[in-house]
């Protein structure tokens, strides 16, 4: 399921990204790849998330949010 449909505060695990090379490795320098630990911590409104990954907390775009498919 995308990012965007998850549960806040449930643990997750990144399975895929779908978008392009730029976006990839724009997400793998903040820590996010697949197989990778996620949880949904909050929403700062606008369609933003922030998730918390690697014990660090991180702001996420909606557009991308629905890039990001976890189980």
């Amino acid at each position: 399921m995308p990012l965007t449909k998850a549960t806040t505060g449930k643990d997750m695990i990144i399975t895929a990204i779908n978008g392009g090379r730029r976006m990839k490795s724009r997400l793998a320098a903040m820590g996010i790849l697949p197989g990778q630990l996620l949880r949904i911590v909050g929403s700062s409104g606008g369609g933003q998330l922030i998730v918390k990954s690697n014990g660090s907390n991180i702001a996420i775009g909606k557009g991308i949010s629905r890039s990001i498919y976890v189980i």
